[in-house]
């Protein structure tokens, strides 16, 4: 009974807004207002061939109920809801084209909006003044203050060769801008190429945000307007976070047993606004070929929509109770060929501005197939300034005793890695050098190396990688990548967790316990890869001075053991059982090393090294093997 009182309380108040702004008509009381006074400018009528745009009141409430109506003129000719006109809002210094024919607005961010219209018609476009509305704050009493998490519709394609681009520019913002966007991915077919994993409901998604030819495309909070190609987006982010107040916030909550997934959501709002909702199952780690890359992995991809593209009605369409949650479910039952393990549950929160001819996120939240996620306000996130982690940098070598070039080639690299430009990182820049036996010769060798160099097409020896994601040969042309791939593993690739570790040796030295600690600062996939390090080895090798070999050729930071589990793929181990940590946890894993007689303890080192979802070096840290303690590297 409370909730219903509450209800009518609101609608009653709504409509005491409405009372005090009466509709400003142009062919009544010359263009004014009821004071006599004119407020769109408009004192006679409206001439042929001459746009105008009028107003039904100059305030509402920043509510998300209350709405403005707008009167467009073409001459004598009402053309409010013509499918060739659009009106473009002005907020904050920014432009935004409202759908075509849309003629309503509301908000829930309070500020001064400006309006006008643009009219296509006989070949021509048609536009003349404009009309101020002041969305005036609403306060409730009872308001909460909701992180902003944003949603990035994106379109792309297995056969859209611009689409890795783009993609690697999503995901540096998402590390940039840890917990606050959730990425969907629409797959389609591109040319003849049949793209796997297309779903009808890309189609649908097309349509409802103008239609659209050409990939990639990225859609913040299913607004209309398009980012094409990448592979940056922080200024149409920044504009996105800019644009809105979120004024509600999402819980979900999931239950998985024998193949059905029940989910729970719930939305509780600051303001009266009417709410629906959309609910995106995504699934990561696909493996499935990219223009040619069989090995791409894709994260993200729209396995299913259980809601419509404008969303489900929530509270029975009815405006939501300030501070009581709706609640709605859905039950769907999972393919046999999804990766249970790799999916989640999106889901996003909808509001219409235009008077329910579009809709767009005002909030989101998401979790792991089976788990939850309780709402989210901004104290629970963005204050980590105590975790504010230095980056470490991988640099591997790949060599062979056996490899005539590899001597010059580990010169080369030292020698780049000595520029002045790199001054500023030297001191978190680890290299180890990966040696192979696969051609001749080499008693350092491990046998990990092969595999890993297979993850890297075209690369041979001498070759390097930087933290597993760029790669090339380091001869002249090619050692002319690494100096910026490391410039961008320190400016561009931005650490999400910090690495801790420590080992402790046996009284007889045959045997050390290395316990590695990783802490995110947002909820995200690892994998922990353990290396043992010696420097400074003596052992043969062939060079272009001596072709027969040397015996006594000093190598440098040879990988000795790869400590953590190898199985088919140089992945690392998971800390968990589905690898997530979440925001601010820490995890530790423990291993035991088996120490070689022969390895120089003095020189060896424990390489801790934490591999996200894409299996890239997030982050690293190094101590000695003999009890060496190197905590975490806070800034």
């Amino acid at each position: 009974m409370m909730r219903i009182f509450r209800y009518f309380l609101a609608v009653f108040a709504a409509l005491g807004l409405y009372s005090c702004h009466g509709y400003v008509d142009p062919e009544e009381n010359g263009g004014t207002g009821g004071s006599g006074e004119p407020e769109t400018g408009q004192t006679e009528e409206v001439p042929d061939g001459v746009l105008r745009i009028f107003a039904d009141k100059t305030s509402i409430s920043a509510d998300g109920n209350d709405e403005v109506t707008f009167r467009v003129m073409f001459g004598k000719e009402d053309v409010s809801t013509a499918k060739t006109l659009q009106l473009i809002r002005k907020f904050d210094g920014e432009e935004k084209y409202m759908a075509y024919g849309a003629n309503k607005f509301s908000t829930v961010t309070a500020g001064t909006y400006e309006f006008t219209a643009k009219y296509y018609y006989g070949g021509n476009n048609y536009t003349d003044n404009s009309v101020t509305v002041v969305a005036e704050s609403f306060f409730s009493g009872e308001e909460k203050d909701y992180a902003q998490r944003v949603l990035g519709v994106y379109f792309t394609s297995t056969g859209c060769t611009s689409c890795p681009t783009a993609t690697n520019g999503i995901k540096s913002l998402q590390k940039a801008n840890p917990d606050m966007i959730s990425v969907v991915a629409f797959h389609s077919d591109m040319g003849a190429v049949a793209d796997p994993m297309m779903i009808p409901e890309t189609a649908e998604f097309n349509s409802a945000l103008g239609g659209f030819d050409g990939l990639p495309r990225l859609f913040w909070n299913m607004r209309l307007g398009t980012h094409l190609i990448g592979p940056k987006f922080d200024e149409s982010y920044a504009e996105e976070l800019a644009a809105y107040t979120p004024n509600c916030g999402v819980a979900i909550d999931t239950e998985l047993e024998s193949g059905k997934l029940k989910i729970d959501l719930g939305i509780t709002s600051n303001v009266p606004s009417i709410y629906r909702y959309i609910v995106f199952l995504v699934e990561d780690g696909i493996v499935a070929d990219q223009t040619g890359d069989k090995d791409y992995v894709h994260n993200n991809v729209v396995r299913d929509v259980l809601t419509g593209a404008s969303g489900d009605k929530i509270n029975d369409n009815l405006p939501l109770t300030v501070g009581v949650e709706a609640k709605a479910s859905k039950t769907v039952t999972l393919s046999d060929e999804w990766n249970t393990e790799n999916m989640r549950v999106v889901v996003a929160a909808m509001v219409s501005e235009d008077g329910g001819k579009t809709w767009t996120a005002n909030n989101v939240n998401e979790c792991k197939v089976g788990g939850n996620a309780p709402y989210v306000l901004k104290s629970d996130i963005g204050n980590n300034e105590e975790l504010a982690f230095n980056r470490h940098v991988l640099v591997a070598e790949f060599t062979g005793g056996w490899c005539i070039n590899c001597p010059e080639g580990y010169d080369k690299m030292t020698a780049i890695l000595a520029f002045p430009q790199l001054a500023p990182y030297k001191e978190h820049i680890h290299v180890c050098a990966f040696h192979s036996d696969e051609e001749g010769k080499d008693d350092l060798a491990v046998p990990e190396t092969q595999d890993l160099i297979k993850l890297f097409k075209g690369l041979a020896y001498p070759g390097f990688t930087t933290d597993f994601r760029e790669s090339g040969i380091l001869t002249d042309t090619g050692a002319s990548l690494l100096r910026p791939s490391i410039e961008a593993a320190f400016t561009e690739h931005l650490p999400q967790c910090g690495v801790s570790v420590a080992s402790d040796m046996d009284s007889d030295k045959t045997g050390a316990e290395v316990t590695v600690k990783v802490t995110s600062l947002a909820s995200s996939v690892y994998r922990v890869l353990v290396l043992v390090v010696e420097d400074k080895v003596t052992g043969w090798q062939k060079t272009t001075m001596y072709p027969d070999g040397i015996d006594d050729y000093l190598h440098r930071h040879v990988v000795r053991k790869v400590v953590t589990t190898y199985v088919n793929t140089f992945t690392g181990e998971k800390l968990t059982s589905d690898g997530v940590i979440g925001t601010n946890e820490e995890v530790e894993g423990t291993w035991t090393v088996e120490v070689d007689g022969a390895w120089n303890l003095e020189n060896t080192e424990i390489y801790a090294i934490a591999l996200d979802a894409d299996g890239y070096v997030d982050n690293m840290n190094v101590c000695a093997i003999d009890g060496g303690d190197s905590g975490y590297d806070l800034k």
